[in-house]
């Protein structure tokens, strides 16, 4: 969850490479305010929490009220598999391990990133090998080495795995098996559409960023993504554009939907409404922080140090965000606080019913499921 900016696409002058811009401070997830717990994840159906947790010095993981595993120097990448497990990276010593409950996924590793779960349970991560890059997936060798992985999804099944990367020079995509190697310097992470049958992701050329779908152009060339999102009916990508002086400029496809917005403030998050017709995001300015939805004001700016995770009611006529206040963070609903002051909050997410929106609260290094009204 980025409070400031998700991953960002840049061009960078002479013998031009893309950048990854990283996100900066304020992340709920990074470890601010609370320090006994570094990490909290909440199960994709909302039963339960699995927390990362501060003793002795070292570090140790707990689900269900139960520890899992046992001591470590580091946790990372916390998540939950579709059925329960409690997955996550952790390092003893100078390696890493990847756990899946009290199980070990493959050998002892110099380092891990990227570690992903698919909706059938499949685990996946990278991991260095012979100066290059390589994919494990349950516990085996999934690709051969390439010079960087970029990022990599699972397709409709949640096992076939779909990888962007740079190699010898060149982008490339690698899905179902097959590689494709592409005219540009370098590639963003892939995204796929719900069905799984279209692929999206960044490339980078010649100083601009272009969206590519199934491996072809479909927008025009910009100088920076600062942040982007696949409708629901995957027919539509939004995504925030801006320039070295912090001008931004909101698209949907090819079509400007948003030009009017603050000089050197920040313009994040871009999500579509449920029936993927209105784009939202947040807009800072002046320290305060509000939304917008396809260019209009959806409700008056709040006093905030930071926004994230925008989300639509069902029926996408409220919106809601975590807002970072000076008592912690809170959840804001269509411009009002609707919840106490929280160290952190995880997870926010409408209920289908509609009527209620569920997060899970950290405060004080205990995490517990919470809910606020959206009306």
């Amino acid at each position: 969850m980025s409070s400031i900016s998700n991953s960002g696409w840049r061009a960078w002058g002479v013998g031009v490479r893309l950048r990854f811009v990283i996100a900066v401070a304020l992340s709920p997830l990074a470890g601010c305010g609370d320090e006994s717990s570094s990490l909290v994840d909440m199960a994709s159906d909302g039963s339960d929490v699995a927390v990362v947790r501060r003793s002795g010095g070292k570090q140790v993981v707990e689900g269900g009220g139960q520890r899992i595993g046992g001591e470590y120097d580091s946790v990372r990448f916390l998540t939950q598999s579709p059925s329960g497990n409690v997955i996550f990276a952790a390092r003893s010593g100078k390696d890493w391990v990847v756990m899946r409950g009290e199980e070990q996924v493959g050998e002892r590793y110099e380092h891990v990133t990227k570690l992903t779960v698919s909706r059938a349970g499949s685990v996946a991560f990278v991991v260095p090998a012979e100066h290059k890059q390589i994919i494990i997936q349950d516990g085996k060798r999934a690709i051969t080495p390439l010079d960087s992985v970029t990022g990599f999804t699972f397709g409709r099944d949640g096992k076939a795995l779909v990888v962007t990367a740079v190699d010898g020079g060149k982008a490339a995509l690698i899905r179902d098996g097959s590689r494709q190697t592409l005219d540009y310097e370098a590639v963003s992470e892939p995204r796929l559409t719900a069905e799984g049958e279209s692929l999206y992701c960044w490339a980078y050329k010649d100083g601009a960023a272009v969206l590519l779908k199934d491996g072809q152009p479909v927008t025009d060339a910009h100088h920076i993504i600062d942040s982007w999102a696949v409708s629901p009916d995957g027919k539509s990508v939004a995504y925030v554009s801006k320039t070295e002086d912090r001008v931004f400029s909101v698209f949907r496809n090819r079509t400007l939907i948003d030009g009017d917005l603050p000089v050197g403030g920040w313009v994040v998050s871009p999500v579509f409404a449920p029936d993927s017709g209105a784009v939202g995001y947040l807009v800072q300015s002046g320290g305060k922080w509000s939304v917008r939805v396809d260019g209009e004001r959806r409700w008056s700016p709040v006093e905030a140090e930071a926004a994230s995770d925008l989300i639509f009611s069902p029926d996408g006529q409220s919106t809601a965000c975590a807002v970072k206040r000076h008592d912690g963070w809170c959840v804001c609903v269509d411009g009002r606080m609707a919840s106490g002051a929280f160290d952190r909050i995880v997870g926010l997410r409408a209920t289908p019913s509609g009527d209620a929106i569920k997060f899970v609260g950290v405060r004080d290094g205990a995490a517990a499921h919470m809910s606020v009204a959206w009306k």
